[in-house]
């Protein structure tokens, strides 16, 4: 699995991506919801929510929380757009 995840698309697909990320992530590194949650501070039913996809939104200050419970960051980068942009 990429430790890339690209969120671009309707916010419930972004929810959806991220919700699938994060618990093949953590399959992946063979760590329990009890271990993100105590590594995190986060509450465990609230982990549990994001990865079934029952949480709708998630604030920046949880997710990055939890992403390094994961040893994963998030790095933000400006878009790669066909359009010309336009030189002052």
């Amino acid at each position: 699995m990429s430790n890339n995840l690209n969120l671009c698309g309707s916010d419930e697909e972004v929810m959806q991506y991220l919700a699938q990320f994060i618990k093949e992530k953590r399959i992946e590194l063979e760590i329990s919801q009890s271990s993100i949650s105590r590594a995190s501070g986060v509450d465990n039913a609230y982990i549990s929510r994001i990865e079934r996809g029952k949480k709708h939104r998630i604030t920046v200050y949880m997710l990055v929380r939890i992403l390094n419970a994961l040893n994963l960051e998030i790095v933000i980068k400006e878009k790669k757009s066909k359009r010309k942009r336009v030189r002052r």
